[in-house]
């Protein structure tokens, strides 16, 4: 409610000339984005609806609305087993869990719709410098250039709007997800509950998902990596190929957006408070040691454990510590002298990126499946009833009390997938810069195969420059990833 001007100054704003498609053409390549949200929206009320009607007839479903049983348990100044105040009070949770539930699913829908706004704004924008002819191409090149100005306002003005709002849902639904697996392990899955928790979960699952598409599409438009549009640029985007290496890290903290590294924002508060949350996991698995020293066998594996956790938080630090010189090895690869010249020279490199596609995906293949059969064991064999955390620790106060068990699961769960996808893609980043450093070396071999002509001379000096800056790359890279 704070920023509803705001909001309703966004909409507005979608109705500018600037902002119309200019052709039948525009208008039929925007449908299928259009659509996608309108898929999506359906999708959210589709797993939304079920789970709210069950809940709001639970009572009656198990018979116990004859024992005056609330969908919800709630003190109240008076008695709610009379009539009609037991009616009225389960009308007042049914309308309120409703009015709560139809309010968010909107508000995030329409967080989404703002998303999708920029991404249609950037396909017309691509579609205007595709389509620019001579006579009058001065004046659209203005028209574009405006246009794209007033897609970054847009898109600014959504961001400050929204940021606070993304953040505390992500941080709630991640704790809500959390939470309803673990219940979910508590409850037979085809009772009624059971079907409850899996439509919670599902309503929960789709709400995360609708940020992290819209925000992927946002990126994939912002960076105009249409092919049409990087002909017309003549730029070869060499990050498209590590882009989801590069979220990944973006989400956990690593990969703040200015090219300068840190700043004193919300994200830099954001990555010091998830590094902070892992590192806690560590110290209090560190502290266990003190209660099983004399045991030799469950020392060492403990110990075992334990270093691996800290090498890998030790080495999240050195990549901080690094992240303006990794920022600038990703910004030299946009320079002119390490683009491909040809057609040509783009397809040869498709092998080389894809074989770095193949190992990343590997990497995840082997990872995930590891991770989720730790985190899931206490679940897996039936030892989460005797509330058995994944990983032995020490704690200052008693988990075998819900909600502390419950923390404490979210907590190890937290750290561990942290760390592992903190690790995976720093490990994956460094491949990429050597998988770049080889397309280099193969762009640089078929240029000097390929000169000929009476320029001979110029070409074999842009080579030599090129080769120089190969060597500088190679050493710049190799002197920060060697600790």
């Amino acid at each position: 409610m704070r920023k509803i001007k705001t909001i309703k100054r966004l909409l507005k704003k979608l109705e500018s000339e600037e902002f119309q498609p200019r052709s039948e053409h525009q208008r039929i390549s925007l449908e299928p984005t259009l659509k996608s949200w309108k898929v999506i929206y359906a999708a959210f009320w589709i797993v939304t609806v079920p789970a709210l009607s069950s809940v709001s007839i639970f009572p009656i479903i198990d018979g116990s609305a004859r024992h005056h049983r609330l969908p919800f348990w709630a003190w109240y100044p008076y008695d709610t087993t009379t009539s009609p105040n037991y009616e009225i009070t389960y009308f007042y949770q049914v309308v309120g869990i409703w009015f709560l539930a139809i309010c968010n699913i909107n508000m995030d829908t329409l967080m989404a719709a703002l998303m999708m706004y920029t991404v249609t704004q950037c396909d017309i924008l691509c579609d205007n410098l595709r389509n620019i002819k001579s006579g009058d191409r001065g004046k659209q090149i203005i028209e574009c250039v405006l246009h794209h100005k007033k897609i970054l306002s847009f898109a600014q003005s959504s961001n400050k709007v929204f940021n606070e709002m993304v953040l505390g849902q992500f941080f709630t639904t991640s704790a809500s997800l959390a939470l309803g697996m673990f219940e979910f392990t508590l409850v037979q899955p085809l009772s009624s509950e059971g079907i409850w928790v899996t439509m919670y979960l599902s309503s929960m699952t789709v709400q995360i998902f609708l940020y992290c598409w819209f925000g992927n599409l946002v990126e994939d438009r912002s960076s105009f990596n249409n092919s049409a549009v990087s002909v017309t640029m003549n730029k070869f985007d060499w990050k498209s190929t590590i882009r989801t290496n590069l979220l990944m890290l973006r989400l956990t903290g690593l990969w703040p957006e200015s090219d300068d590294g840190y700043k004193l924002d919300l994200y830099t508060f954001y990555a010091i408070c998830a590094k902070l949350l892992a590192d806690g996991n560590n110290i209090f698995q560190t502290a266990y040691i003190f209660e099983i020293y004399t045991d030799l066998q469950a020392l060492a594996s403990t110990f075992f454990v334990l270093c691996t956790y800290w090498l890998a938080s030790v080495k999240v630090c050195f990549f901080v510590r690094k992240i303006k010189i990794i920022k600038s090895l990703m910004k030299e690869l946009d320079c002119e002298d390490f683009q491909p010249r040809s057609e040509h020279q783009k397809i040869f490199l498709e092998p080389t990126l894809n074989s770095w596609r193949a190992i990343y995906a590997v990497f995840w293949t082997m990872v995930a499946p590891a991770l989720l059969f730790l985190v899931f064991f206490p679940v897996i064999d039936g030892s989460a009833r005797q509330y058995r955390l994944p990983f032995w620790a020490w704690y200052p106060y008693d988990t075998t009390t819900s909600p502390n068990y419950e923390i404490s699961y979210f907590h190890q769960v937290f750290s561990i997938w942290f760390l592992a996808i903190c690790n995976l893609n720093m490990d994956t980043l460094m491949a990429a810069l050597m998988m770049y450093t080889v397309t280099q070396c193969d762009i640089l071999c078929d240029n000097l195969r390929n000169i000929k002509g009476g320029d001979r001379g110029e070409k074999i000096i842009e080579c030599v420059e090129h080769h120089k800056k190969i060597l500088r790359y190679v050493p710049l890279k190799s002197g920060n990833f060697q600790i």
